[in-house]
């Protein structure tokens, strides 16, 4: 049974990662300029196709011709915004973070942790030790 869990697992951040999860912002940027650029090189060849087919045969029909679209041809719209996981807020400081506040008689203080090394106990959602 673990084994199939852990192959579940795998298969869902495969997915992730073929979404484009965990990119960061600047891999997502040039994606979507790399798709931008090979979409406009698509749509200028496209279009030089066509006038000069026009052209050649002095016809304006022979242009409109082209301008027909098959659906199936049709590459789908980018979305205009992905997901991602480095836009999920995460930290003590960060207010989108923060739900509701507590009472300070509610929080422990920061030097209450028992049991833990005999130094600072570092801020680990802040990711900094001691």
């Amino acid at each position: 049974f673990m084994f199939l869990e852990k192959l579940r697992l795998y298969s869902v951040g495969d997915e992730l990662v073929s979404k484009g999860f965990f990119m960061s912002d600047a891999e997502e940027s040039d994606t979507r300029a790399e798709a931008f650029a090979h979409t406009t090189e698509r749509l200028n060849a496209l279009w030089d196709q066509a006038l000069a087919e026009a052209t050649e045969a002095k016809s304006f029909d022979t242009l409109c011709k082209h301008l027909e679209v098959d659906p199936s041809q049709v590459p789908d719209l980018p979305k205009p915004m992905s997901w991602r996981f480095s836009m999920m807020p995460y930290g003590r400081e960060d207010p989108d973070a923060k739900t509701f506040g507590f009472a300070p008689v509610d929080s422990p203080g920061s030097s209450n942790t028992p049991l833990l090394d005999m130094g600072s106990t570092g801020d680990y959602i802040d990711r900094q030790d001691n």
